[in-house]
């Protein structure tokens, strides 16, 4: 009988073990990936600054040229001693051609920032599956324990009644 109440008392001891320590580790799991998701965000908030500001770069080149263009047009039409008509034309069609490029400027880096942004929930949602309950993860050490210590209490009942 002392041979089963000890090793119920080690299974108890296994058992509080085994749940101290998967509570650790659930922790430890989960101040993990805590950081990793700060990091993704701030990735994504780097990423996304990145778009904008290469968007506002293609948005200041885009003007420089529209101006050229004008100048241009102003000079052409100036050496050819004025036809207002063309003139007029020119210009509305340089115009069209700096909405065109702005509004393409405008689409590309909304779509970039879409695929940051997707990709920063992608990340996200990976890193949040990895979370796990403390008591969960305690509780289930625990019960690996409790059927260690039976196990062992079961081995040292047989062998009492074995012998």
């Amino acid at each position: 009988m002392a041979a089963f109440v000890a090793a119920l008392i080690i299974g108890g001891v296994l058992a509080a073990g085994e749940a101290g320590l998967a509570y650790r580790q659930a922790q430890q799991q989960n101040r993990a990936a805590r950081r990793s998701a700060t990091i993704a965000g701030r990735n994504a908030s780097i990423q996304g600054k990145a778009v904008n500001d290469r968007a506002a770069l293609e948005q200041q080149k885009r003007l420089a040229e529209s101006d050229r263009i004008r100048g241009l047009i102003r000079t052409r039409v100036g050496e050819a001693q004025g036809t207002g008509g063309s003139y007029d034309a020119l210009l509305g069609t340089a115009a069209y051609d700096d909405g065109l490029n702005q509004a393409i400027t405008e689409q590309n880096r909304a779509a970039q920032a879409a695929g940051v942004q997707s990709g920063a929930e992608a990340q996200l949602a990976e890193i949040g599956s990895h979370i796990q309950s403390t008591s969960l993860a305690a509780l289930m050490g625990g019960f690996q324990g409790a059927q260690q210590g039976l196990s062992i209490a079961g081995s040292a009942d047989s062998l009492k009644h074995g012998s």
